[in-house]
Protein backbone atom coordinates (compact mmCIF):
# COMPACT_ATOMS: atom_id res chain seq x y z
CA UNK A 1 0.00 0.00 0.00
CA UNK A 2 2.74 2.55 0.65
CA UNK A 3 4.36 1.74 -3.08
CA UNK A 4 0.65 3.48 -4.26
CA UNK A 5 0.49 6.35 -1.98
CA UNK A 6 4.27 7.20 -3.43
CA UNK A 7 3.04 6.62 -6.85
CA UNK A 8 0.36 8.97 -6.68
CA UNK A 9 2.82 11.61 -4.94
CA UNK A 10 5.46 11.57 -7.74
CA UNK A 11 2.23 11.32 -9.87
CA UNK A 12 0.82 14.76 -8.57
CA UNK A 13 4.24 16.21 -8.44
CA UNK A 14 4.78 15.53 -12.05
CA UNK A 15 1.39 16.74 -13.13
CA UNK A 16 2.16 19.74 -11.53
CA UNK A 17 5.73 20.17 -13.21
CA UNK A 18 6.86 21.21 -9.29
CA UNK A 19 7.45 18.81 -6.28
CA UNK A 20 6.10 19.97 -2.70
CA UNK A 21 7.41 16.81 -0.83
CA UNK A 22 4.54 17.44 2.22
CA UNK A 23 5.26 20.94 1.42
CA UNK A 24 8.86 20.87 2.66
CA UNK A 25 11.24 20.71 -0.49
CA UNK A 26 9.91 22.63 -3.77
CA UNK A 27 11.97 21.73 -6.90
CA UNK A 28 10.77 24.37 -9.86
CA UNK A 29 12.06 25.95 -13.42
CA UNK A 30 13.48 22.20 -13.90
CA UNK A 31 15.25 21.64 -17.20
CA UNK A 32 17.68 20.41 -19.58
CA UNK A 33 19.80 21.07 -22.67
CA UNK A 34 19.30 19.34 -25.53
CA UNK A 35 22.52 17.48 -25.94
CA UNK A 36 24.44 18.63 -28.86
CA UNK A 37 24.63 16.59 -31.92
CA UNK A 38 26.56 13.49 -31.62
CA UNK A 39 26.93 13.53 -28.27
CA UNK A 40 24.83 12.22 -25.19
CA UNK A 41 25.79 14.58 -22.19
CA UNK A 42 23.31 17.50 -20.73
CA UNK A 43 23.50 20.16 -18.30
CA UNK A 44 20.22 19.98 -16.03
CA UNK A 45 19.21 23.61 -14.07
CA UNK A 46 16.23 24.42 -11.55
CA UNK A 47 16.14 26.07 -8.32
CA UNK A 48 15.21 24.06 -4.90
CA UNK A 49 13.91 25.47 -1.78
CA UNK A 50 13.62 23.86 1.87
CA UNK A 51 10.13 25.34 3.13
CA UNK A 52 10.53 22.86 6.15
CA UNK A 53 11.71 23.76 9.87
CA UNK A 54 14.82 21.04 9.68
CA UNK A 55 17.96 20.98 6.70
CA UNK A 56 18.02 18.85 4.74
CA UNK A 57 21.00 16.88 2.43
CA UNK A 58 20.44 16.73 -1.50
CA UNK A 59 22.28 13.75 -1.93
CA UNK A 60 21.88 12.93 -5.70
CA UNK A 61 19.45 12.20 -8.81
CA UNK A 62 18.61 9.49 -11.37
CA UNK A 63 16.24 9.01 -14.33
CA UNK A 64 15.49 5.95 -16.28
CA UNK A 65 16.25 8.40 -19.34
CA UNK A 66 20.06 8.09 -18.03
CA UNK A 67 22.76 6.49 -17.30
CA UNK A 68 24.23 8.37 -14.72
CA UNK A 69 23.90 11.81 -13.07
CA UNK A 70 25.83 14.15 -11.01
CA UNK A 71 25.22 16.81 -8.61
CA UNK A 72 28.51 19.47 -10.12
CA UNK A 73 29.51 23.12 -9.76
CA UNK A 74 31.59 25.50 -11.16
CA UNK A 75 34.36 27.09 -8.81
CA UNK A 76 37.06 29.68 -9.49
CA UNK A 77 40.64 27.89 -9.14
CA UNK A 78 43.40 30.91 -9.33
CA UNK A 79 42.11 32.40 -12.52
CA UNK A 80 40.47 29.52 -14.59
CA UNK A 81 36.61 27.77 -13.82
CA UNK A 82 37.13 24.48 -12.59
CA UNK A 83 33.86 22.13 -12.58
CA UNK A 84 33.65 19.67 -9.63
CA UNK A 85 31.41 16.84 -8.86
CA UNK A 86 29.58 17.60 -5.02
CA UNK A 87 28.28 14.58 -2.80
CA UNK A 88 25.85 16.66 -1.35
CA UNK A 89 24.00 19.41 -0.67
CA UNK A 90 22.79 20.97 2.40
CA UNK A 91 20.03 23.00 2.24
CA UNK A 92 18.62 25.21 5.12
CA UNK A 93 15.26 25.79 6.47
CA UNK A 94 13.95 28.74 4.24
CA UNK A 95 17.01 28.43 1.84
CA UNK A 96 16.80 28.13 -2.42
CA UNK A 97 19.45 27.39 -4.16
CA UNK A 98 19.59 28.01 -8.07
CA UNK A 99 21.32 25.20 -10.05
CA UNK A 100 21.45 28.00 -13.18
CA UNK A 101 24.01 27.95 -16.08
CA UNK A 102 28.13 29.13 -14.80
CA UNK A 103 27.04 27.59 -10.94
CA UNK A 104 25.95 24.62 -9.63
CA UNK A 105 24.12 21.80 -12.43
CA UNK A 106 23.42 18.27 -13.08
CA UNK A 107 25.78 16.94 -15.16
CA UNK A 108 23.76 14.00 -17.20
CA UNK A 109 25.42 11.09 -18.48
CA UNK A 110 23.92 9.22 -21.72
CA UNK A 111 20.43 10.96 -21.62
CA UNK A 112 17.65 10.04 -23.92
CA UNK A 113 15.33 13.03 -24.80
CA UNK A 114 13.54 11.51 -27.98
CA UNK A 115 10.56 11.47 -25.38
CA UNK A 116 10.80 14.48 -23.05
CA UNK A 117 10.05 15.75 -20.34
CA UNK A 118 12.65 13.42 -18.63
CA UNK A 119 11.72 12.60 -15.46
CA UNK A 120 14.47 12.80 -12.72
CA UNK A 121 13.83 11.72 -8.84
CA UNK A 122 16.23 13.14 -6.34
CA UNK A 123 17.59 11.53 -3.22
CA UNK A 124 17.88 13.08 -0.02
CA UNK A 125 19.99 11.36 3.19
CA UNK A 126 16.92 12.85 5.34
CA UNK A 127 13.64 13.22 3.35
CA UNK A 128 12.35 10.77 0.76
CA UNK A 129 12.95 10.96 -2.60
CA UNK A 130 10.91 13.30 -4.95
CA UNK A 131 10.58 13.06 -9.03
CA UNK A 132 10.68 16.09 -11.25
CA UNK A 133 9.81 16.43 -14.83
CA UNK A 134 12.23 18.52 -16.85
CA UNK A 135 11.69 20.11 -19.81
CA UNK A 136 14.00 19.74 -22.81
CA UNK A 137 15.45 23.15 -24.09
CA UNK A 138 17.54 24.05 -27.18
CA UNK A 139 20.91 25.63 -25.75
CA UNK A 140 19.41 29.03 -27.57
CA UNK A 141 16.92 28.37 -24.69
CA UNK A 142 13.72 27.48 -27.07
CA UNK A 143 11.69 24.69 -26.10
CA UNK A 144 12.30 21.04 -27.18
Amino acid sequence: MRWLATALAVSICIALGACHAGSEIEVDHAYLERPLPGTSVSAGYFEIQNHGDATVTLTGAESASARRIELHEHVLDGDMMRMRALTSLAIAPGQRIAFAPGGRHLMIFDVDVAQPPVVIRFTFADHAPIAVEFAVRDRTGGGG
